[in-house]
């Protein structure tokens, strides 16, 4: 990734930054890997990432939430969306520029939110809402 230009990440967390967050997670999403998928079949949004960001909000709960995003060459081409509950951080969404596949941006940033994550010593547990056997918390 070296090779490619200059890298950086950012997170972005609180509720006043939440649109700014917002606004860079559906930049990425118009460019991301699921774009195509969406353009077959005539969807405008991932519906999934509305009630994730928003719903979560007005939940009781009320959970922390944070974006990481990361940038190459000045331009922001992956975010990992993790809200956090009660010691809990859950991987709730990700993408990235398919442009940039061929070295796996979405692994990237999130080795680098969970580093984050411990380092903020807040979190004890990392849960990647996923059924997958070797994922599960």
């Amino acid at each position: 990734m070296d090779a490619a230009g200059p890298r950086k990440t950012v997170c972005i967390e609180g509720t006043s930054k939440a649109s700014e967050a917002f606004g860079m997670i559906m930049r990425v999403e118009k460019i991301g890997w699921k774009e195509a998928r969406r353009v077959e079949i005539r969807k405008d949004v991932d519906h999934d990432l509305l009630m994730i960001w928003r719903g979560l909000q007005s939940t009781e709960a009320n959970p922390h939430r944070k974006a990481w995003f990361l940038d190459l060459n000045c331009h922001t081409m992956a975010y990992a969306s993790i809200h956090e509950y009660k010691g809990a951080a859950f991987m709730t969404k990700t993408s990235y520029d398919e442009r940039y596949e061929w070295f796996s941006p979405g692994i990237y940033l999130t080795s680098v939110a969970i580093r984050d994550l411990f380092d903020g010593q807040e979190t004890s547990r990392i849960d990647f809402l996923t059924a997958i056997p070797f994922m599960r918390a």
